[in-house]
């Protein structure tokens, strides 16, 4: 709720309504398993994004997508490494401490 006020956003347009993380052993296996994620389900336009190639100013590194899933319903999937997931998790891309400073 409070990030549609603060992006004045629609209820249809929050696709992280449903979202999954998936942590893999390389930067490989994140490129394949959003290229298998994206054949299977129609992927939403605009909601792609590369942070492994363009790293956050903070070091955030992962690759996000947002789907149609078969059902009809939305879902946000982010792929990183064991490495990067800690970082985002622990270090200076925590979003925990990045909303303390926000």
């Amino acid at each position: 709720e409070a990030k549609m006020r603060r992006k004045s956003l629609g209820y249809d347009q929050v696709y992280d309504r449903l979202a999954l993380r998936v942590r893999v052993d390389s930067v490989d296996d994140c490129y394949a398993i959003r290229e298998m994620v994206e054949s299977r389900h129609l992927p939403i336009a605009g909601e792609r994004d590369d942070y492994i190639a363009n790293p956050k100013a903070n070091g955030y590194q992962s690759l996000h997508t947002a789907v149609h899933t078969a059902l009809g319903d939305m879902a946000e999937f982010q792929f990183r490494t064991h490495g990067m997931h800690a970082l985002a998790e622990n270090g200076a891309a925590a979003h925990w401490l990045y909303k303390q400073s926000a």
